[in-house]
């Protein structure tokens, strides 16, 4: 994989809120933990993320799904191991696709943004929503295998954007799924 130049190069992280990534949240009480059995395997991997993104200047984005209208709820908060790295942009969103605020394109079109990579929950449906809307947007998408939960196996990398769902939106360039290390090496200045 060629370098990719931080400068242009934003993080997404996707749904890492107490609602889905803590064992209190509710979809753990609701669903029995059917949902994320356990999504701290890739709370290391985007800790990484966050320390190269930031040590090189490119933008931090926390995508949150609005599961109330109060914004202060417990479960709409980002999970607490990532309160160091809270500088990010945190940013709700009311569908599985981060790019249906439009608050997150004007803030990457801003910080002239070419390529994103994201990470988060859940991969088979909002990370695969906000890459197939960044893809939309123009972006050229990246996404964090290790990072994401649940894990994908190699078929589903394959079908990845060929669901009835995706096929109803166009894409040109299909993802890079890249392993964390690999993104460090390739993001530098």
């Amino acid at each position: 994989m060629q370098r990719i130049d931080p400068r242009e190069t934003a993080l997404i992280i996707v749904d890492m809120q107490n609602y889905f990534a803590h064992p209190n949240g509710t979809a753990f009480r609701d669903y029995e933990g059917a949902i994320i059995q356990n999504p701290h395997e890739i709370i290391f991997p985007i800790q990484r993320l966050i320390e190269h993104a930031q040590k090189m200047e490119s933008p931090v984005i926390f995508l949150f799904s609005m599961l109330n209208y109060y914004i202060d709820d417990w479960d709409n908060q980002i999970i607490k191991e990532f309160s160091p790295h809270k500088e990010g942009l945190v940013i709700s969103k009311e569908k599985d696709d981060g790019f249906s605020n439009p608050v997150l394109d004007l803030y990457l079109k801003e910080k002239d943004v070419k390529n994103v990579i994201i990470c988060g929950l859940l991969s088979n449906c909002c990370v695969k929503e906000t890459a197939l809307g960044a893809q939309e947007k123009g972006y050229r998408v990246y996404i964090a295998t290790d990072a994401v939960f649940p894990d994908l196996t190699d078929a589903q990398y394959e079908s990845f954007f060929k669901s009835p769902d995706s096929r109803k939106r166009p894409i040109k360039i299909p993802p890079i799924f890249v392993h964390t290390s690999e993104i460090l090496e390739t993001v530098k200045g």
